[in-house]
């Protein structure tokens, strides 16, 4: 699979800085710019000197050599440093645009990123891949019943249910509240079928739980199948299978759905 996660930083116009600043330590940097700030010197010295009538060339080339040595130092420095600053500031932000902070999942804008991303990589290669919405069922009374700490205890531990239970090639998102999404690359209708039912029978096995004390806990789940008819889109995609969820919840929850055309069968 083709590489989805592009950095547009790096084609910035700071990118030879960049690309300096990952090669090399802060004092490697700090003394690189210090000998190249010297060499300047000399050489502008040398050259004003030359056409220069009275001075002395010797005390203006040691003039020439003390002074960058001594002041090139601490402004590269300074300047290193809120460099490197800037980048740990830009590195979290990052994160943070790409990072669900809850569940370590993509974000809502990253997953679609990425996702249109495959799937224009798929479309161009003829694969076929399924998508898979899920919504955990009644999210809202486990908020009302044992307060919204808890319902963030299992927002992340579900978030690293999905980690665990899906393959490293999977494209794993939170849409936004308790609702997931994840781009399952060249899996068939059964196979995606397979993957979601063991999803339900490992949810049940492994509930997530706190102090000791299991938290009940399923899951409704709608697929769609991309198998190459129609050019696909993400926003298409996931309303047909939010479509196939929608089947899920109003059949009793805890279940899954796949969206067949105009319709939605439950399994």
């Amino acid at each position: 699979m083709e590489n989805l996660h592009t950095n547009v930083f790096d084609q910035s116009a700071d990118g030879f800085a960049r690309r300096l600043y990952s090669r090399f330590s802060h004092r490697t940097l700090v003394l690189l710019i210090t000998l190249t700030s010297i060499a300047l010197s000399l050489l502008l010295t040398f050259i004003a000197t030359w056409y220069t009538e009275g001075v002395d060339l010797g005390i203006s080339l040691i003039i020439a050599t003390i002074v960058p040595a001594i002041v090139a130092p601490v402004i590269s420095w300074i300047f290193i440093d809120m460099y490197a600053k800037l980048q740990e500031m830009e590195q979290q932000m990052r994160a943070l645009a790409t990072y669900d902070v809850m569940t370590g999942l993509l974000t809502r804008q990253a997953f679609y990123h990425d996702a249109q991303k495959y799937i224009d990589i798929a479309e161009r290669h003829h694969e076929f891949f399924a998508l898979m919405m899920l919504d955990l069922d009644f999210f809202k009374t486990i908020n009302d019943t044992h307060g919204h700490h808890v319902g963030d205890h299992v927002l992340k531990y579900f978030g690293h249910f999905l980690s665990e239970h899906l393959r490293k090639s999977d494209i794993i998102g939170r849409l936004g509240g308790e609702e997931f999404v994840v781009i399952l690359p060249n899996t068939p209708v059964e196979g995606t079928q397979k993957i979601a039912e063991s999803l339900h029978a490992e949810l049940k096995s492994h509930p997530p739980t706190l102090h000791s004390v299991a938290i009940p806990l399923t899951v409704s789940i709608g697929i769609t199948i991309y198998n190459g008819a129609v050019p696909p889109r993400i926003d298409r995609l996931l309303q047909e299978a939010d479509a196939a969820l929608y089947l899920a919840k109003r059949n009793g929850r805890n279940r899954t759905a796949l969206y067949t055309g105009e319709e939605a069968t439950t399994s």
